[in-house]
């Protein structure tokens, strides 16, 4: 009969096994931390410069335009 070879995983908790956190290093951790906001940071400007300001720029030429009719 053959043995099972079987272990237990262990259930991490989800900020575990994100990059950086799993071997609870802290400089690993401090690291990954900033990496991640600047990650976030990269992005809403990205988002902000893409999607807000032409919508921001059409809500101005509304308004100036109808400012002028008037």
């Amino acid at each position: 009969m053959m043995e099972s070879n079987i272990q237990a995983v262990e259930k991490l908790p989800y900020w575990r096994k994100l990059l950086g956190f799993r071997t609870k290093t802290w400089w690993k951790m401090i690291l990954a931390t900033l990496t991640y906001v600047s990650m976030l940071a990269l992005a809403l400007i990205v988002f902000k410069v893409t999607i807000v300001a032409p919508l921001i720029y059409i809500i101005i030429r509304v308004i100036k335009s109808s400012i002028h009719t008037h």
